[in-house]
């Protein structure tokens, strides 16, 4: 895969869209309903017939072929329709190549059928900003596209503690939960700790029971809710297990791969 750009940042509003090709801007917006004006910092001009935000998604599907890392920004009110005319130009590339994608304020419904057109081989993270999950989570986790990625972030959003283990298979993720049971904490030392492939991750929850997740690495732990300490398992592989009390907002949890 040829890489002409890092990263391309599509953001969508009401009244215009901004894309952003390593940082070199482009403003598509509604020209008195004649077609679409584009503007960057050197020059304006009108394109007849067409409306702002099919020809934004025309133009970054040749950008796409080139691109590392694609992130969309939805701020529009269209929050359900938003992914059709993407969808449109998808279909019509069939395999798009990214390492990265990133999709913020999107229907969770949006991104499981928007995934399925990004290449599985090539693509390494997924990130999910902003999005009501519901009771939708394990339509994503069906797809080869989640299966193959191996980060997965997911901010200003909340998961079911209860779904934390089909996150398993990924080297890194990063994820907020309402709730951190203790038998989710058991199933990470269990089994992800024991992944070769494992990294890292982090775990923002609203718990309060710090303390007992801390007992699950450490059982004659007696400290406060704020801790830091080794934990090294049957495979004598070592980890860090930090924790910061930051109630009544979110806690956070860390487990980070110490390699020797």
């Amino acid at each position: 895969m040829q890489i002409q750009f890092d990263n391309i940042w599509l953001g969508m509003y009401d009244n215009f869209v901004e894309m952003s090709l390593d940082g070199i801007v482009i403003n598509y917006s509604n020209a008195l309903n004649i077609g679409t004006a584009v503007c960057t910092r050197q020059r304006r001009k009108i394109v007849g017939g067409e409306r702002f935000m099919n020809l934004v998604f025309k133009d970054s599907s040749t950008a796409l072929d080139q691109v590392a890392e694609l992130h969309i920004t939805n701020n529009t009110r269209m929050v359900s329709g938003i992914g059709a005319p993407l969808i449109d130009v998808l279909k019509a590339k069939r395999r798009v190549h990214v390492k990265k994608i990133v999709f913020e304020n999107f229907r969770f419904q949006s991104i499981c059928s928007i995934l399925p057109f990004f290449a599985a081989g090539d693509l390494e993270e997924i990130g999910v900003w902003g999005t009501r999950v519901g009771d939708q989570f394990d339509q994503i986790t069906k797809l080869e596209q989640w299966k193959n990625a191996e980060t997965f972030n997911m901010l200003f959003s909340k998961l079911d503690g209860k779904c934390i283990k089909q996150l398993f298979h990924f080297d890194e993720f990063n994820v907020s939960i309402d709730d951190f049971p203790i038998e989710s904490a058991i199933e990470i030392r269990d089994d992800l700790m024991k992944r070769s492939t494992f990294h890292k991750c982090s775990i923002s929850f609203r718990s309060d029971n710090l303390i007992e997740l801390g007992k699950v690495f450490q059982p004659d732990y007696n400290g406060g809710t704020d801790y830091e300490f080794e934990y090294s398992n049957d495979d004598d592989d070592t980890f860090l297990i930090m924790c910061v009390d930051m109630q009544p907002e979110s806690s956070w949890f860390w487990i980070i791969h110490v390699y020797e």
